[in-house]
């Protein structure tokens, strides 16, 4: 299996490589926060070596044992009337070895379609699709790899576009100590259908360093990406704040090196107040400085929820907060499908 997870990133890499034509990313619905305990955190990626199946959506290397048999679904109501969820289901399929099938989703909507003299000609729907197949496996007893493949479908009217995207994950967990600490390259891939027939654009490729750690005797789990380390210089010059020399020309503003640095972390954390009860908060720099309006900041750029077990049934809200114009309200359920099993004898 090493040697076959070394060949993927090999081969998608080549594509990778020839594929950096056009100046912009496709798929940017890949980035998104695809469970409710992602939106709490305001991370699309949780570095938790835990049952969680939603973390093995997004870092393949986090799939484990504990999640097996485990379903889960996710649905997001987000900005604009714009909807997105999950599906995905785990198994052990052998010792060692841990698989994983998912399907993530983002519908736009129903559009008037008109032509350039503002004739209605009908509507359209418009919308991404990707199904995701992972597999991950232990390299010792605290190292754990993984790879996925993301077949990747988009549609806007009569715009069709389809893609193939690897994530890799390399995660060190020291369960004992509530410790994880990983490596995620995510979005590796390319166009194999542009939507104009045209040269190929670049997927949205993200390398990020994860941790985590929750210290003995504390409720409090600390939780902390570094993502984008791929793009050295992740902050661009606000417009809507410009300098003038006394002659009226504009001077070219500049970003602090420290507020580039900082645009890279998301930071996040999660009160375990029991087994069955998490309260969540996170808080994305980049979110923020992107997104908020300069009169009147508020809490763009912050989030919170929580997760709690009902039955058989673990629930999860998170509330992501983007912009004075809103956010987004993502609900998960997740279930142990042996547990509605029936023991022999009974």
């Amino acid at each position: 299996m090493y040697r076959l997870l070394l060949l993927i990133l090999f081969v998608t890499s080549t594509f990778y490589s020839l594929a950096q034509i056009g100046g912009r990313y496709v798929y940017s619905f890949l980035d998104l926060n695809y469970s409710a305990r992602n939106s709490a955190l305001n991370m699309p990626a949780v570095p938790v070596y835990d049952k969680d199946i939603f973390n093995g959506l997004s870092n393949p290397s986090l799939i484990n044992p504990k999640m097996n048999n485990f379903l889960g679904f996710t649905a997001t109501n987000y900005l604009a009337d714009v909807a997105y969820g999950s599906a995905v289901f785990s198994r052990t399929i052998r010792e060692k070895y841990y698989g994983l099938a998912g399907v993530r989703y983002i519908n736009f909507g129903k559009f008037t379609l008109a032509d350039e003299y503002g004739n209605k000609n009908g509507e359209f729907h418009a919308g991404d699709f990707a199904l995701n197949l992972a597999a991950a496996t232990l390299l010792t007893e605290k190292l754990s790899t993984g790879a996925s493949i993301n077949f990747i479908y988009s549609s806007y009217e009569s715009y069709r576009s389809s893609g193939l995207a690897i994530d890799y994950g390399l995660t060190y967990f020291d369960t004992s100590r509530s410790l994880t600490v990983g490596l995620l390259v995510r979005n590796l891939g390319f166009q194999l259908f542009s939507y104009t027939g045209e040269n190929a654009e670049p997927l949205p490729l993200d390398v990020q360093i994860g941790f985590s750690k929750k210290p003995e005797h504390n409720p409090l789990r600390f939780i902390v990406v570094a993502h984008h380390l791929n793009i050295p210089d992740f902050a661009y010059p606000n417009p809507a704040k410009k300098n003038y020399d006394l002659n009226g020309n504009v001077i070219a503003s500049k970003v602090p090196l420290s507020e580039k640095i900082f645009r890279h972390f998301d930071l996040g954390g999660e009160l375990v107040l029991s087994e069955n009860l998490h309260i969540r908060f996170g808080y994305s720099h980049q979110a923020r400085k992107e997104l908020q309006v300069s009169t009147r900041p508020a809490l763009a750029g912050y989030s919170w929820g929580f997760g709690l077990r009902i039955s058989k049934f673990h629930i999860s809200y998170g509330n992501t907060i983007y912009h004075l114009a809103g956010g987004s309200n993502t609900f998960s359920l997740t279930a142990n499908l042996s547990e509605f099993t029936r023991k022999k004898g009974k």
